[in-house]
């Protein structure tokens, strides 16, 4: 539900697996339904929930401490939060409040808006810490102004109609989910334009960036529907990876690995971009229904009747040792106009997809039979250079009618999978 384009660790085209995360479940000191968390710094995080909860880690998760909560009624819930670091950050509640701590919750600071009846189910800002909060009866506000004042940024025709979700990936740029609707703000000093994407049967409840790109954007709600998209939703593809699974959250780690958390404890991870997904034991069959990552893959799942999960191992990289020590992987130009020139060891498997999962070529892909000889292979582009140390250079030129776009190269070899970027610009 986070913004979290901010880096784009992950791009280098270095020699690394990726391995899956596990869960555990730990001690907290409520049993309340938890509804967001946000993991910031070395290791600390945030946890909001119902009935005025909020929860605070500096161990990563590991043990938790309740810490003073804002002046606000007995029974009503916070329902969202953001974090710079562990002293800086903004809460949205029922009753239309917002506030601001700047000393990690030891204050905190009410913010003024234009409602009291209705709730703030969201809050996300910009890079530039514009904010928006969403809610119910399809209430808007934008701010704040140096006196913490929000204002009222309502879109007329969804008066009445709760929001459940925002996201900024730019500046300038917003995403919304509203019940079964996502809506995309592009906002300047002047203009303000919206598109409308109606989903029908379906209601959306979470959404984020992949790994700093302001146009990749994934999308997850009830009966395992998953959306995702390269260009804003300008164009998108609808899957239904989990169908007999309401997904809650989706959140991509630095490394450009995935987890998805949902009813009844699922978990489903993946390591190569969204392009294909495992499910992982949570260990329990309440909801879930936020996760967040810290900047090392390590990450936290929160979910109703008090449960958070925090991860065992770090989802995404192991270190280069653990390769084969021929199993490299390039690209050569990255971005490219015409043709790329891909590097891996001779006898691996190479697939190309787009951003959607769709495999758009192959490579190299291996039969049973003995590695190194070329003939051994289904061969869809020949390696233009193979060289005395075991590793084949292969040329891949872009069908015409293939889009610009950003399209994944994917290797296997010796039990281990890399997956790099490619940037195709006609």
């Amino acid at each position: 539900m986070k913004n979290r384009a901010i880096c784009l660790i992950g791009l280098a085209l270095f020699a690394a697996t990726f391995c899956l995360a596990e869960w555990e479940i730990v001690s907290t000191p409520t049993t309340k339904a938890l509804r967001n968390v946000d993991c910031v710094g070395y290791g600390n995080a945030y946890v909001v929930g119902d009935d005025r909860t909020l929860l605070f880690s500096s161990d990563y998760g590991t043990s938790w401490d309740t810490i003073a909560t804002p002046d606000i009624s007995d029974g009503l819930d916070i329902n969202d939060l953001v974090f710079w670091d562990e002293y800086y950050g903004y809460i949205s509640c029922d009753s239309g409040k917002i506030f601001l701590t700047t000393d990690g919750g030891i204050s905190w600071l009410e913010n003024s808006t234009p409602i009291s009846n209705q709730h703030f189910y969201a809050i996300d800002f910009s890079p530039l810490e514009a904010g928006l909060a969403v809610g119910t009866s399809g209430w808007i506000v934008q701010g704040p102004d140096p006196s913490l004042n929000w204002f009222d940024w309502r879109i007329p025709t969804y008066s009445g109609r709760n929001i459940y979700d925002v996201l900024f990936p730019t500046d300038s740029l917003a995403y919304i989910l509203a019940h079964r609707d996502f809506i995309r703000i592009t906002a300047t000093d002047s203009v303000r334009y919206e598109m409308y994407i109606d989903f029908s049967t379906t209601y959306l409840n979470g959404m984020c960036n992949v790994s700093g790109e302001p146009g990749w954007v994934y999308i997850v709600g009830d009966s395992g529907f998953v959306v995702s998209s390269f260009d804003s939703m300008s164009s998108y593809e609808v899957m239904y990876h989990f169908p007999n699974s309401d997904l809650n959250d989706i959140e991509f780690t630095y490394s450009d690995c995935a987890v998805i958390c949902g009813d009844d404890g699922v978990i489903f991870e993946s390591t190569d971009y969204g392009l294909s997904w495992d499910s992982i034991p949570s260990g329990t069959s309440r909801n879930l229904l936020d996760v967040d990552f810290w900047f090392d893959g390590n990450g936290l799942i929160v979910g109703r009747s008090g449960t958070i999960l925090r991860t065992t191992e770090p989802l995404g990289i192991i270190e280069n040792r653990n390769l084969p020590s021929a199993f490299t992987i390039s690209a050569h130009p990255n971005p490219f106009n015409g043709a790329v020139t891909i590097t891996a060891p001779e006898g691996a498997e190479i697939e190309i997809y787009d951003v959607n999962g769709r495999r758009i070529s192959v490579i190299a892909r291996r039969a049973n039979a003995r590695r190194g000889n070329l003939s051994d292979y289904e061969i869809a582009a020949l390696p233009s250079v193979t060289r005395n140390d075991g590793v084949s250079e292969f040329v891949w030129q872009p069908a015409p009618t293939l889009p610009s776009s950003v399209y994944l190269v994917r290797a296997r070899f010796g039990g281990c999978v890399v997956t790099r970027r490619l940037v195709y610009l006609k």
